[in-house]
C-alpha cells in the first residue's frame, strides 16, 4: 500500500524536474522539436498520479477492512448475548 504512494510521488517529482528542464529549454531557445521529451513527462506525470492514487484507494480499503472486522465481532458477541439470554429465560 505506501509502496504505491512513494513510487507515485518519485514519479511525480521526476516529471516535474523534466517539466521544469523542457521549460528552460524552451525558453533558452534550445528545444529540439524531434526529442520526445514531452511525452515522457506526461507518462511520467500522469503515471505518478495513477500510482499515488492506487495507494490511496489501497490504504481506504485497508481501513475499511479493519472497520468491517471491528463491526463483525461487536454483532457476533451481541448475537451471543442474545443467544444466552433466551436460553436462559427459557429455563426459566
Amino acid at each position: 500500500m505506501i509502496i504505491f504512494g512513494i513510487v507515485g510521488i518519485g514519479l511525480l517529482v521526476v516529471g516535474l524536474v523534466t517539466g521544469g528542464y523542457i521549460l528552460y529549454l524552451r525558453y533558452t531557445k534550445s528545444l529540439n522539436p524531434v526529442r520526445p521529451l514531452m511525452t515522457m513527462v506526461v507518462l511520467l506525470l500522469l503515471g505518478g498520479v495513477q500510482l499515488l492514487s492506487f495507494g490511496f484507494i489501497a490504504i481506504l480499503m485497508g481501513i475499511l477492512r479493519k472497520e468491517i472486522l471491528k463491526v463483525q465481532k461487536g454483532s457476533l458477541e451481541i448475537r451471543r448475548r442474545l443467544q444466552k439470554s433466551n436460553s436462559s429465560s427459557d429455563k426459566k
